[in-house]
């Protein structure tokens, strides 16, 4: 309470003594003493010194407050003002205090010194827009960080007094540190100043393409924190502002509400719409010069190939994404493209590449100190190594990008993690803390409607009623997400696997009656019902159970595989059983007959669905009982 209240009041710092001599009595008092004790040309310096905040360097002092070095090293004597030991200067608060209650008696010195502040650090925001959009991102955030307090101050001060060239200046570059450092709700309410203040400006075509600018870099902040409905919003204005001038977007990071639009056609699951506009913004940007918007116009194209299971093409797209980024110096879209080529690795079941691209994705977030770029790398790490049977590490990671993912207030980057921790717990046979993981994922992506983490949560609570016997309950998330296109690759593959394990367990009827409801259910309310189910006590499961998807019939006799498949297999699909049953991997599969790792995985997807079964081993085993094999 004490040191709460000094900070907000000088005066409370007085002693009702009366053996104490009277300028020592109180620190105003002592304080009056010394500024009485300061020479006339001292005096202006140090009052105009309050106008800082978070320190400052030696030349900043003499630009704003005319401070040269003879005299700030007077006032350094007198101990009114501090040199840090990295150069940097400073005022004790309550000495800024003091001396801005001097400052605020001058009411047009006040202003003069604010003005200065002003334009001196807007001027070093501007400055970094070169290193920013470019090669030197690393050391444009370190400079903007290193007077952030005084960046914020002048900021505000450009808003308070409507200075809408200043704020249309810094604004891009100011929005790529909130972004590049995870501070998206900062970032949101310093743009929100911004806009106030255009909005109260009078209107003429520079005020709306600025207005239009900063519009789209507040959609880049509520895209981060999930707000989907805003993001629309901010994108339909700008748009609307561009139409109307019939100019295009300024050159940075993109600027282009295009690209935005296909981010959101992606989150929507809406992939075929999101290569369209991908497309668009590549012949746009490309047409226009603006070399800084082709990197994530190819990342939306690579994303929305992979979702869409074409491979192939998702790793030319990503490929051009990291040329692209490595052409104009942009280290942090860099990054993303790694993260991409990373994804198509996994997709193709080439787990060392993935890793690579990933780890070289987390180095550059990490130089960077981007603490959401550093939970997404850490993120598809974990991802790896969960598919390669580390669990110990996966888990680890996963607890990581959790505590990253809380404190910057990522919700989608939360409800990733919790979805991977959920899944290593059901692994562990750990069910209670599992259905907690998932339910509170579940919550966050319900609310935050961001579909395909979304579907990705409601796969697993499949998977865990599964594990619970509560085989025809599973069935209804597990289809929605199989069929839903804003699922992705791994999410469909997961769900699918998930159907054909409750199809070995279920009659088929049931099993059709319960598909049909899970393909007409709303994915949000869905969610929330499965949220309440999945935080009750799991009932007591057999470990035959438990450790299986669903439990596979014994059969005492062959069957005929005429009457117990749906559709008998192919000659090809025979092969590749074959090969499964002599314990080759799909890799080795391809090798054998010449084709394709995908292909393979092809077929075995077609196998397991005529077969009934979400796994290799049930396959063998499925097909053992029907005389498919001896």
């Amino acid at each position: 309470a004490i040191a709460d209240e000094i900070e907000r009041n000088l005066a409370f710092l007085a002693t009702e003594l009366r053996n104490v001599p009277a300028r020592h009595r109180s620190m105003r008092a002592a304080f009056d003493h010394s500024w009485a004790l300061l020479a006339d040309e001292e005096r202006p310096i140090f009052r105009q010194l309050a106008i800082f905040r978070g320190g400052f360097t030696r030349e900043a002092a003499g630009r704003v407050a005319g401070a040269m070095l003879p005299l700030l090293s007077s006032l350094v004597d007198k101990s009114l003002v501090r040199r840090d030991a990295d150069g940097r200067f400073s005022l004790h608060e309550l000495l800024r205090q003091y001396a801005e209650e001097q400052l605020s008696r001058s009411p047009e010195e006040s202003a003069q010194a604010a003005g200065a502040h002003r334009d001196y650090y807007l001027a070093h925001v501007v400055a970094q827009f070169g290193p920013m959009t470019g090669g030197g991102q690393r050391e444009a955030v370190t400079a903007i960080m290193a007077d952030l307090e005084n960046v914020r101050v002048a900021w505000r001060s450009a808003a308070a007094v409507g200075d809408t060239a200043a704020l249309g200046r810094a604004a891009h570059t100011l929005a790529l540190f909130y972004d590049f450092r995870a501070r998206y709700q900062e970032g949101l309410v310093a743009l929100d100043e911004g806009l106030r203040a255009l909005r109260a400006a009078p209107s003429s075509p520079t005020t709306e393409r600025t207005l239009a600018a900063i519009l789209v870099d507040e959609a880049r902040f509520h895209h981060r924190l999930g707000q989907l409905p805003a993001m629309r919003a901010a994108l339909d204005e700008a748009e609307a502002r561009y139409a109307r001038l019939d100019s295009p977007p300024p050159p940075g990071l993109s600027t282009d509400p295009l690209l935005w639009r296909g981010i959101l056609a992606l989150t929507d699951g809406h992939y075929a719409e999101a290569a369209r506009l991908g497309a668009a913004a590549v012949r746009r940007n490309t047409d226009e010069d603006r070399p800084g918007n082709l990197s994530p116009a190819w990342w939306v194209r690579a994303t929305a190939a992979l979702w869409q299971e074409d491979f192939d093409t998702a790793g030319e797209y990503a490929r051009r994404c990291t040329e692209a980024a490595l052409a104009v110096g942009d280290r942090w879209y860099l990054a993303y493209g790694h993260n991409q080529q990373g994804h198509v690795g996994v997709a193709r079941g080439d787990y060392a590449a993935a890793r690579r691209h990933y780890t070289a994705s987390y180095a550059i977030r990490e130089e960077l100190d981007d603490p959401e770029g550093m939970a997404t790398g850490l993120a598809h790490l974990a991802r790896v190594a969960e598919l390669q049977g580390n669990r110990a590490e996966a888990e680890e990671l996963y607890r990581r990008v959790l505590a990253i993912a809380r404190e910057i207030g990522d919700q989608s980057a939360v409800a990733n993690a919790l979805n991977g921790l959920g899944m290593m717990a059901c692994a562990s046979g750990d069910y209670v803390v599992a259905g907690q993981q998932f339910a509170e994922g579940l919550r966050l992506m319900a609310a935050a409607r961001l579909m395909r983490h979304l579907l990705a949560l409601l796969t697993s609570a499949g998977d865990w009623l599964l594990r619970m016997a509560r085989i025809e309950e599973a069935v209804a998330p597990l289809a929605l997400a199989s069929d839903h296109p804003a699922s992705d690759h791994y999410t469909r593959e997961r769900a699918r696997r998930g159907l054909a394990a409750a199809g070995a367990a279920l009659p088929p009827g049931a099993l059709a009656v319960a598909i049909d409801i899970g393909r007409g259910a709303a994915p949000v309310e869905l969610a929330t019902s499965l949220a309440a189910i999945l935080t009750m006590s799991p009932p007591t499961v057999a470990p035959e159970v438990t450790n299986k998807a669903a439990p596979l019939p014994a059969a005492a006799a062959p069957l005929d595989p005429e009457e117990a498949l749906p559709e008998p297999l192919t000659a090809r699909e025979l092969e590749v059983l074959l090969l499964i049953a002599a314990g080759r991997s799909n890799r080795e599969i391809a090798d054998e007959l010449f084709l394709a790792v995908n292909t393979v995985r092809s077929y075995c997807h077609q196998l397991f669905g005529k077969l009934g079964v979400g796994s290799r081993t049930q396959a063998v085993a499925r097909a053992r009982a029907l005389g498919l094999l001896a």
